[in-house]
């Protein structure tokens, strides 16, 4: 009885601090702070996907804007004739090469199932660097092949361009089991809207 009346004095007099320092209560705590970084980490790869895909999945979903956009910067101008370069108008040679790269990005379509291969296999978040990955090198390589008036440059960006576009496509359903309950068909449907209206992007963009 004594040994009971010890053991509920100690207990009793247990310093908070210490009760706070109990097995179970760290296990609470560091269960919330790792279900705290995994919500941060949904959230920041839902956001990165739907602003890469609105913003470069344009480039193939709105390539009649794309293409009138870059036959007013000169792209691909040095397959013009002299003449036809001194009075700054837009050749045939010059639109059919344009024409060529979005068959080329279409025709990439035929790659998906490879695509939805390696997003199976790797899973959606290694899926979503690769696309913003792809993204980034499009976009660098585009400038880059404008600058150095390269054409195998701009090639190279507007696949990548594509692949990211397919890719992202792909990514959208896996992405979305990454959430629970209703937020699952909340984020299809956004990064689906989103998705569509990437097509509008240039089209704003060569309006401005």
């Amino acid at each position: 009885m004594e040994v009971g009346e010890e053991g509920e004095t100690s207990l009793a007099e247990e310093s908070p601090r210490r009760r706070k320092l109990h097995p179970y209560s760290l296990r609470r705590r560091t269960s919330k702070r790792t279900l705290d970084r995994q919500a941060r980490q949904r959230m920041t790869l839902f956001i990165v996907t739907a602003v890469t895909t609105f913003f470069f999945g344009g480039a193939t979903m709105g390539w009649g804007p794309m293409q009138l956009m870059l036959e007013e910067n000169g792209i691909f101008s040095k397959k013009c004739t002299e003449e036809e370069q001194e009075e700054d108008v837009i050749c045939s040679e010059q639109s059919a090469r344009l024409v060529g790269i979005g068959l080329c990005i279409g025709g990439l379509q035929a790659v998906s199932p490879i695509l939805g291969m390696l997003v199976d296999k790797i899973g959606a978040v290694k899926s979503a660097y690769v696309h913003a990955l792809l993204a980034m090198s499009g976009l660098a390589f585009t400038v880059l092949g404008s600058f150095l008036v390269w054409d195998p440059a701009i090639f190279i960006g507007f696949i990548l361009l594509a692949l990211h576009t397919w890719l992202g496509l792909l990514n959208i359903m896996q992405l979305a089991l990454y959430f629970e309950g209703h937020t699952v068909s909340r984020v299809i449907f956004v990064l689906n809207t989103v998705f569509d209206a990437g097509g509008l992007t240039w089209l704003g963009l060569w309006g401005i």
